[in-house]
């Protein structure tokens, strides 16, 4: 971002936003949320909350990605625990969900139709594959989401480039914010008010339903999530 910009100072005052002095920004958040297979799975019958993945009838018929496989995933097995306790696990491990080691295997199984409902941790891979043609349909659970950080910043050549210049520029204007909207991401922006997804609307930045998964609880909490995660789910390496 160029210091001079007008929006610089507004963007410096919100929290998550502008690191390290302004070298990068968090350009928006990716979200965790609920897949399932239109094919396999009636409206009426898909899970709408995160508790409703333990209900038995999704037992053998959910797809997880490892809590291993990166921050989003990470991110989405912290948020259960805190949102809903330790047992959380347990129970959905109970389920005997077929894990993954990434989310592009766990969408393509979902789309076939080998698994019928996934926790999804970056819901913007979903619909794109929605657009497709996967007959895939995405829902926003009740309780809430988690969301992680997307960070972009300025090489040292591209603080030279007027091209470069003015797309940082656009990634954090209220139109930039908006795209990324329409894409599955919420904005990073909590002045900007979060544009629908499709046909859902996910919650903004700063609604209490939206839980981020910042830069420091992956440092201090992040090793400790994914080696208790992989215990309960029985995963090794």
């Amino acid at each position: 971002m160029r210091r001079e910009s007008d929006k610089y100072k507004d963007l410096a005052g919100m929290p998550n936003v502008v690191w390290a002095d302004g070298k990068y920004v968090t350009a928006y958040y990716t979200v965790a949320a609920i897949v399932y297979n239109t094919q396999a799975v009636k409206a009426e019958d898909a899970p709408k909350s995160w508790n409703d993945l333990l209900d038995s009838k999704w037992q053998g018929k959910i797809g997880l990605v490892s809590a291993g496989a990166g921050g989003a995933a990470q991110g989405l097995a912290a948020y259960q625990e805190k949102a809903f306790g330790t047992e959380y696990w347990t129970k959905l491990a109970s389920q005997k969900p077929r894990v993954f080691d990434a989310s592009a295997v766990q969408l393509d199984a979902l789309a076939r139709g080998e698994i019928q409902a996934a926790p999804v941790a970056g819901i913007n891979t979903a619909l794109a594959a929605q657009h497709a043609g996967a007959p895939i349909k995405i829902v926003v659970p009740t309780e809430g989401v988690s969301g992680t950080l997307n960070l972009q910043g300025l090489t040292t050549t591209g603080k030279d480039n007027p091209a470069a210049q003015l797309f940082m520029n656009w990634t954090m204007s209220s139109a930039g914010q908006k795209f990324a909207a329409a894409q599955g991401f919420v904005s990073s922006r909590t002045d900007v008010q979060q544009a629908p997804t499709g046909d859902f609307q996910l919650p903004g930045a700063g609604e209490k339903t939206f839980v981020l998964y910042t830069a420091e609880d992956a440092e201090k909490r992040g090793k400790d999530v994914v080696d208790r995660w992989n215990k309960v789910f029985g995963v090794t390496g």
